[in-house]
């Protein structure tokens, strides 16, 4: 009688052991794949920031001719979206008669836009877990809150990479833009990855014998 009370008794505590050892090895899993992705988030803003700053406290050194006739470090405020985009808008907002330049209400526009846009990536981030999505949607994050802090401070985005070839040149940007733009080809070659044919061959199970 005694080895059988004993026996019960041990019984439930191997049931509960292996609920108890899941439960810490998700939540570990869980916040280091959003960490991954805030950590990239926090070093793009980082860097996209100082080397804003580094630009505006070196103005009058500007421009400078990285590679002749091809990069220049230049200045220039953009009160538009990325590439310049809509930077040239001077349509003023009447609103009943009350009339509000461009200088006011497109920071104002572009600013909730990108709110609304760094929260809908958030939540995005947090129901992925594949290394490459959140590195993407991390580097969309953190170029976003770096342009979103400018036009909060400035009223206007600071662009200072311009490329240009003879008489053609591409729209000043900054290294926000380029996280964006590298999140969102990252992003691009994910799902181009998920719908290659070797990826579909690989995830479809083997018929039952």
């Amino acid at each position: 009688m005694t080895s059988e009370k004993n026996v019960q008794s041990v019984l439930p505590l191997e049931e509960k052991e292996p609920n108890q050892a899941e439960n810490p090895v998700q939540t570990h899993g869980f916040w280091r794949a959003r960490r991954l992705g805030f950590a990239v988030a926090l070093a793009a803003a980082t860097v996209d920031i100082l080397t804003k700053l580094l630009v505006l406290a070196k103005i009058s050194s500007l421009p400078i001719a990285v590679i002749p006739s091809f990069f220049t470090l230049t200045f220039a405020w953009n009160r538009g979206v990325s590439f310049s985009f809509l930077a040239d808008a001077e349509t003023p907002l009447n609103i009943f008669g009350l009339i509000i330049p461009a200088e006011a209400w497109l920071p104002a526009l572009w600013s909730t836009v990108a709110v609304v846009a760094i929260g809908l990536f958030v939540w995005w981030l947090g129901k992925e877990e594949k290394i490459l999505p959140q590195v993407a949607i991390g580097l969309i994050i953190g170029g976003a809150v770096g342009n979103l802090i400018d036009r909060l401070v400035h009223g206007a985005v600071v662009d200072f990479l311009l490329f240009y070839w003879d008489n053609w040149y591409f729209p000043a940007f900054n290294m926000a833009d380029t996280w964006i733009s590298c999140g969102v080809g990252l992003l691009f070659l994910d799902a181009l990855r998920q719908n290659s044919p070797t990826k579909k061959k690989g995830d479809e199970k083997p018929d039952d014998a």
